[in-house]
């Protein structure tokens, strides 16, 4: 023990009690470091996750102003009433393949059930 005389009182240190102190703020400084670091790295996981969010949702925005951008243009009226509504430009000419077997080496069956699909899809 040490006794420090002061101006109006004395005092007397137990060294291990002040140890055993010293040791108790040091295990909370570090754990309190430790609580720290882990909420650090909870919120760059989450701010790294709000970001993809975000990124996907622009680019999901980005496609649907393409799309609005895109219906209703002359592009997309004519690509409808080509493929929808098999309308020409004047001075084309349609060709029209009536066996699909001799151009893909289908048999006949295979054939008449594309053309018959085809055909469904565009009714």
């Amino acid at each position: 023990m040490l006794t420090v005389l002061n101006r109006w009182r004395t005092l007397t240190v137990n060294w291990w009690a002040a140890g055993l102190i010293m040791i108790g703020l040091c295990v909370l400084f570090i754990l309190g470091l430790g609580v720290n670091t882990a909420d650090a790295g909870r919120a760059a996981r989450l701010e790294v996750e709000r970001s993809r969010v975000l990124t996907e949702r622009q680019n999901e925005a980005a496609q649907l102003q393409k799309e609005l951008d895109y219906v209703g243009s002359k592009e997309d009226i004519e690509h409808r009433a080509r493929t929808e509504h098999s309308y020409m430009k004047p001075g084309e000419t349609r060709f029209h393949i009536e066996n699909m077997a001799n151009l893909h080496n289908y048999t006949i069956e295979e054939s008449q059930m594309r053309a018959d699909y085809m055909q469904a899809d565009l009714e």
